[in-house]
């Protein structure tokens, strides 16, 4: 049995066109990706300044 909340969302986008659904699926997609990659942007950084202060320490 589906929730409550799967059910009011298949209401509220019920009256939406596949293109409106596609559209709204690649934004939330490039949303996340957005965020995965400023997070291995920050890691990779991270790493890199870890590896000069090893590299200046010997």
């Amino acid at each position: 049995m589906k929730n409550f909340a799967t059910l009011l969302q298949e209401k509220k986008l019920g009256s939406r066109d596949t293109k409106t659904l596609a559209l709204m699926r690649l934004g939330r997609q490039l949303a996340e990706w957005e965020r995965v990659s400023e997070k291995l942007e920050r890691f990779l950084i991270k790493k890199r300044s870890s590896f000069s202060l090893n590299l200046s320490t010997v």
